[in-house]
């Protein structure tokens, strides 16, 4: 299965791009299988609106969810932040904009 053919890799910070191997294992790891695609269109051009990450957690419970988020939030680091929405996870790069 391709978890990445939702995924519009130019929409998204090359910081999470080069993280996307880690996010990839930390999914199979956990057992998770979804697809993974932007949380929002973005725009390349302006650093501020680059797309984050989306990961869709249905038929999962909350503590898988809390598992995985846990799990991911050590492997990537603390540049990026890891939340949990109602239907999502969703991966952001915490990057200055100064």
């Amino acid at each position: 299965m391709n978890m990445r053919k939702g995924l519009d890799v130019s929409k998204i910070h090359p910081e999470i791009d080069r993280r996307l191997s880690v996010i990839d294992a930390v999914l199979r790891e956990n057992g998770f299988v979804p697809e993974l695609c932007n949380a929002d269109p973005g725009n390349p051009a302006d650093c501020e609106s680059w797309a984050d990450v989306a990961i869709s957690w249905d038929d999962f419970t909350m503590n898988e969810v809390a598992e995985f988020k846990e799990s991911l939030e050590s492997k990537l680091g603390p540049d990026f932040s890891v939340e949990v929405e109602p239907d999502c996870i969703v991966v952001c790069y915490l990057f200055d904009s100064d």
